[in-house]
């Protein structure tokens, strides 16, 4: 008997939005963007080392077997998630994308494309008021990878070895409640920048005191994304709230 995939075998995605030019989902927490494993993911069977991923769900819930991917959220993020549905969507969207992260970075954009506006919401341990933004170069945590072979970053100073600019926007929500957006797109940005402020993301299993605060899940949520749309031109806005 032939094993069943990991779309088959995983609760269908919640799907926010469909037309012909994309799809938005609410990718849950602890699931992968795109297919793929991740370090802390069990296999589903022996044989099969494979988990289940976002984009092979919304294929199977809108039956489109190539369904592109133009942006990722980490395997314990939740919220929204966008893919596209022909090459012109993909490439217009893409190119948003990095429209977002040159702008940010001071490099130059591709001509005319219109940005991305990228809102996650977070709850952090310790209370904030206000708003601000976080400045810190990231870099690669080398010492803490080679304890236990998880991808790590660290906040250092701009020449360090492999330092890349990082920018987040904060702004207060509540006592313990951010509302964050990314001006670069570095890996665990959000997580790392939160850190560093003294502020870490509650249920953080990387960079949470240990052990994770025994929270059932990261406490981190993308919660809008503001784009214009490659079929309409019109400028749209998808949002789920934050499930914690």
């Amino acid at each position: 008997m032939a094993e069943p995939s990991a779309a088959t075998s995983t609760p269908a995605i919640r799907i926010l939005h469909e037309d012909d030019h994309i799809v938005v989902v609410d990718k849950p927490t602890n699931l992968l963007s795109v297919p793929g494993r991740h370090p802390d993911a069990p296999p589903p069977t022996k044989k099969r080392r494979r988990v289940a991923d976002a984009l092979s769900l919304a294929r199977a819930a809108v039956g489109l077997p190539d369904l592109r991917v133009v942006h990722r959220l980490d395997f314990e993020t939740s919220g929204v998630l966008v893919f596209a549905k022909t090459s012109a969507a993909a490439a217009a969207l893409c190119a948003s994308f990095r429209a977002d992260a040159a702008e940010a970075s001071g490099a130059a954009a591709t001509a005319a494309a219109p940005k991305m506006r990228k809102v996650y919401v977070a709850a952090v341990r310790g209370e904030l008021a206000g708003s601000g933004e976080w400045a810190w170069p990231l870099a690669p945590d080398d010492a803490a990878r080679a304890a236990d072979g998880k991808p790590r970053y660290a906040a250092c100073d701009a020449g360090a070895p492999g330092a890349k600019a990082a920018t987040t926007l904060w702004e207060a929500a509540g006592a313990s409640r951010l509302r964050l957006r990314p001006q670069t797109g570095r890996s665990h940005q959000l997580r790392v920048h939160c850190l560093a402020a003294g502020h870490p993301i509650v249920g953080d299993p990387l960079y949470g005191p240990p052990p994770a605060d025994h929270e059932p899940r990261l406490c981190l949520h993308a919660a809008e994304l503001d784009l214009t749309h490659p079929g309409t031109g019109d400028r749209v806005t998808f949002a789920s709230p934050a499930p914690f």
